[in-house]
């Protein structure tokens, strides 16, 4: 298992653990599709993303009625990804957080922008 899964398993586990149901994807057409069948009340995601990036994902969410909340993870520093973030600020994401960051923080994100509703 690769860096990414362990860290998805474990902040998957927090959110359980926290009492929040959490279902995966591994793409972006994976996230229409289950947010399609069963709508999440928060969606958290990468900007990179295989066969639909984020900003792309993004674009689609938005075209749907449910007033989900997006939580865009990206890698910091680097200007393609400081300019993608700023599209998804522009797209109506609720919160960045930008890795590394601590997992306290997505419980903490994913708090915040329910508490928004």
């Amino acid at each position: 298992m690769d860096d990414d899964k362990i860290a998805l398993t474990r902040l998957g586990a927090m959110c359980r653990n926290a009492g929040y149901q959490v279902s995966y994807a591994s793409n972006g057409n994976e996230v229409l599709r289950v947010h399609q069948e069963s709508p999440a009340d928060v969606i958290v995601t990468e900007l990179l993303l295989p066969e639909m990036d984020g900003i792309e994902l993004l674009m689609a969410l938005r075209g749907q009625p449910a007033k989900t909340k997006i939580i865009v993870m990206a890698d910091g520093g680097h200007f393609a990804t400081e300019h993608c973030l700023r599209v998804a600020r522009q797209l109506g994401t609720s919160h960045v957080l930008t890795k590394p960051f601590e997992p306290e923080q997505l419980l903490t994100a994913v708090r915040s922008v329910l508490e928004k509703n």
